[in-house]
C-alpha cells in the first residue's frame, strides 16, 4: 500500500541548550500541511582530469534540516512556537480569568531558544534537534480557524525511528482559536487602535535565520539569526477614507501629504472555540503602514484597502515591536531552561 499523507503528526519540546536534544516531546499536535521532517543532502564533485570526461569523485557538500509545520493554533502548543520565534516569555496566573488559567506574554528577546521537533508521516518518523524558528506566520480570514505556519532550521537529524516517544494526547481535540466573535482594531497614525471592519489579516515574524557551517561537518554547527522583522498585512472594508488619509497625512484633519513617517498600530483578539476564557491577543505597535488607493470598478461591489508593513519599528531599546498574549491552562514554557540554570548553579 502506498504512503498515506493524511496520517501525520508533529511533536515538539524546548531544549535546555543547543547541544542537548529533548528526550520526549512536551506537545503533540495535528497538521494542516507542511513537512515536519525534511532533510536535503547535496553532493558535489571536484573537477579532476583522469583521462576521460566523467567525474571521478563525489562528496557530501551539505545536509540541511528544514522542517515546516502548518497547523491550527492549538492553545497549548502555539505559545511555545511563539516563544521560539520571538525569544522572551513571561508567565503568571490569570486569576482574573479563573482558577487554573495562566497568562503568557510573549515579546522580542535577545536570544532564540532551541527546539526538538519530531515529525510523522504515515509510518515514517524522524527527529530534528537544535531547531530555531526562521519564520512564523498567523493568518485570520472569514469565519474560520486561525492558521499558523512555522519554518524551522535544525542542526542534527534522525530518521527511521519506531515512533514519536512518549504517550501524549494530541492537542487536536482541545479546541482551536477561531475568528468567530473576534476583536480587531486598527489605526494608521497612532498607537491606540480603533475598531475596524476587516476581511482578512496576517501577522509574520521573520528572524533571517541561516545555517552556520564549520570545517569537517556536513550538518550546520549552529543556526544563526539576524534582526527581527515583524510584518503585518490587513485588508479592511472601509466606510470612508479616514484611515487612508491619516496614513498619508498623520491626522484626520490634515490634507497635506506628510514627508515624515507616520506610525500606526494593530490589535486583534481571538477566542478558543471550546472555552471563551482562553484567548490569544496580538498587538503590533509603531507600524509604518503603506497602502494603495482602491481602483474604480464599474461593477460596483465593495472596496477594500490593504494596509501592510514588512517590519514594525521598536520604540526604544527596551520595547518590543510585537506582543502576543495567550491565556490557556499551561503553567509554564520554560521548564527546560530552568533545569539548565539549576544544573549550572549546582556545578
Amino acid at each position: 500500500m502506498s504512503v498515506n499523507p493524511s496520517i501525520a503528526f508533529a511533536a515538539v519540546a524546548l531544549q535546555s541548550d543547543r547541544d542537548t536534544p529533548a528526550q520526549t516531546p512536551t506537545f503533540l499536535h495535528g497538521l494542516t500541511g507542511g513537512t515536519p521532517y525534511a532533510v536535503s543532502k547535496s553532493t558535489a564533485s571536484r573537477a579532476v582530469s583522469c583521462g576521460n570526461r566523467a567525474a571521478s569523485n563525489a562528496r557530501v557538500e551539505s545536509i540541511e534540516a528544514n522542517p515546516t509545520v502548518n497547523t491550527l493554533c492549538y492553545p497549548d502548543v502555539f505559545p511555545l512556537y511563539l516563544f521560539a520565534a520571538l525569544g522572551a516569555i513571561k508567565s503568571q496566573k490569570a486569576d482574573d480569568v479563573g482558577s487554573g488559567y495562566y497568562r503568557h506574554t510573549i515579546t522580542m528577546g535577545a536570544k532564540l531558544p532551541y527546539l526538538t521537533l519530531w515529525g510523522q508521516l504515515d509510518t515514517g518518523v524522524g527527529m530534528t534537534s537544535g531547531c530555531r524558528v526562521g519564520n512564523l506566520s498567523l493568518t485570520a480570514s472569514g469565519n474560520d480557524y486561525l492558521d499558523a505556519s512555522i519554518s524551522l532550521m535544525g542542526i542534527d537529524s534522525k530518521f527511521g525511528l519506531p515512533q514519536i516517544p512518549g504517550s501524549l494526547n494530541a492537542s487536536c481535540y482541545g479546541g482551536q482559536f477561531i475568528t468567530t466573535d473576534c476583536q480587531f482594531k486598527l489605526d494608521t497614525a497612532s498607537d491606540t487602535p480603533k475598531d475596524a471592519l476587516v476581511a482578512e489579516a496576517s501577522f509574520t515574524i521573520e528572524n533571517n535565520a541561516a545555517a552556520q557551517s564549520s570545517l569537517g561537518r556536513a550538518m550546520p554547527r549552529d543556526i544563526g539569526y539576524g534582526q527581527l522583522a515583524a510584518g503585518v498585512n490587513v485588508t479592511t472594508i472601509p466606510d470612508d477614507f479616514k484611515q487612508f488619509q491619516k496614513m498619508l497625512t498623520g491626522s484626520e484633519s490634515a490634507t497635506e501629504v506628510s514627508s515624515r513617517v507616520v506610525f500606526g498600530s494593530v490589535y486583534a483578539k481571538f477566542i478558543l472555540d471550546s472555552d471563551e476564557k482562553q484567548s490569544i491577543e496580538v498587538k503590533y505597535d509603531h507600524v509604518p503602514f503603506s497602502a494603495e488607493f482602491p481602483e474604480a470598478d464599474p461593477e460596483g461591489n465593495e472596496a477594500t484597502i490593504q494596509f501592510s508593513c514588512d517590519s514594525a519599528i521598536v520604540r526604544d531599546a527596551k520595547s518590543s515591536p510585537v506582543t502576543f498574549t495567550v491565556v490557556n491552562k499551561v503553567a509554564s514554557y520554560q521548564a527546560a531552561h530552568a533545569a539548565a540554570s539549576a544544573r549550572s548553579r549546582r556545578a
